[in-house]
């Protein structure tokens, strides 16, 4: 009998906690995200060939496996979700002052981001992997 009750106990014990660990991750996510924004394209050149080679092999897969989980929870949502989701996006570009999106749009051209708009989902003809 004593043993269920400590099963049960860990389990509701371990419920509880998951939100504050998911919480965390995602903060350090968010803090590691900033602090990134702030290399230029330059830096992030030489730190990536200061790498070996399986350490960028490394670095790809992480990419590419972050970049396939995004594009499966994208094509999940329904139609209504994804309108939400632009309209977030949307609202919150609105809400930016015109030197913040100045800002942005420098930010996004140093890292050579081309935000999508281009039908590019990260392969095809003139991609290297």
């Amino acid at each position: 009998m004593k043993k269920p009750c400590k099963n049960l106990a860990a389990l509701a014990l371990c419920l509880c906690l998951l939100p504050l660990a998911v919480y965390s991750q995602k903060s350090d996510q968010g803090a590691a995200s900033e602090q990134g924004r702030q290399v230029t394209r330059e830096e992030r050149r030489a730190a990536w060939e200061s790498l070996s080679e399986e350490e960028k092999q490394a670095k790809r897969e992480e990419h590419r496996a972050r970049r396939e989980l995004r594009r499966a929870q994208w094509e999940a949502m329904t139609p209504e979700e994804r309108d939400v989701k632009r309209a977030e996006m949307r609202a919150k570009w609105e809400a930016m002052t015109p030197e913040q999106r100045e800002a942005m749009q420098e930010r996004r051209k140093q890292r050579g981001d081309r935000g999508g708009k281009r039908g590019d989902h990260g392969s095809g003809p003139g991609r290297r992997e």
